[in-house]
């Protein structure tokens, strides 16, 4: 697996196109997540058996971390501490570092769907190299957790430790 840069992973150009695009997206934002959960259920209908919560505030959850993620300081060595973490969570209520795949292939459809011929080839690789860079470092955290990530039955029943809040 390949190790996740100390640097942020898009150089300034790329950086610009995933703020462009983020941009245009934010004034619909539930949309967004609606659309987003629709295209991940469609095309990995066995996730939505780990989710508890209602789709509408979970999408507003995943709405914020990529908010925050677009406009976090080019610092990656910042950054990637918080994903390794919530890779760990993740891994402990059963994802599985193959859901990582449909998770980008939900998230690239989203944009089309919101964006248009405003999601062109730079913007979706753009988008691409950093939702690489952010699931190999959640990965490693799964991986940190050992065989309770890997073993999905007995992961999701688990409640999240304090430690992983």
């Amino acid at each position: 697996m390949p190790e996740t840069p100390d640097r942020f992973p898009l150089p300034p150009e790329a950086r610009a196109l995933v703020l462009g695009s983020w941009q245009r997206v934010v004034p619909l934002a539930d949309v967004f997540a609606l659309t987003l959960y629709r295209r991940l259920f469609e095309r990995a209908p066995h996730l939505r058996e780990l989710f508890h919560t209602d789709i509408g505030t979970q999408g507003r959850r995943v709405f914020e971390a990529l908010d925050a993620l677009v406009g976090a300081p080019a610092d990656w060595a910042a950054i990637e501490p918080g994903l390794v973490k919530l890779g760990r969570r993740h891994g402990y209520v059963g994802v599985k570092p193959q859901d990582f795949a449909d998770l980008a292939w939900a998230l690239h459809r989203t944009f089309e769907d919101i964006l248009g011929e405003a999601y062109p080839a730079p913007v979706r690789d753009a988008w691409g190299r950093l939702l690489g860079a952010v699931s190999v470092a959640m990965i490693r955290g799964m991986e940190e957790m050992g065989d309770a990530a890997k073993d999905c039955d007995t992961a999701r029943f688990f409640r999240t430790p304090p430690e992983l809040r």
